[in-house]
């Protein structure tokens, strides 16, 4: 066993959309059960999220930032 990982190893990630996307109602995207579920004190309506579907070019930067390629 060697220590560490190979030189050419590839790092990144992954993320829920309902998590992240925002933008509920734009670019032809159809409704999900998400966007139909009322809001209240425990649960989200997760129309908004992190609003990645704007944000996604930061998203790159930190992902870069956090040493994946």
């Amino acid at each position: 066993m060697t220590k560490g990982l190979p030189k050419d190893f590839l790092w990144g990630n992954s993320v829920s959309s309902m998590q992240t996307e925002g933008a509920w109602n734009e670019g032809g995207k159809g409704p999900s059960v998400y966007d139909i579920r009322d809001a209240s004190e425990h649960a989200s309506d997760w129309k908004v999220a992190t609003d990645s579907y704007h944000r996604y070019t930061e998203d790159f930067d930190h992902m870069k930032n956090m040493g994946m390629n």
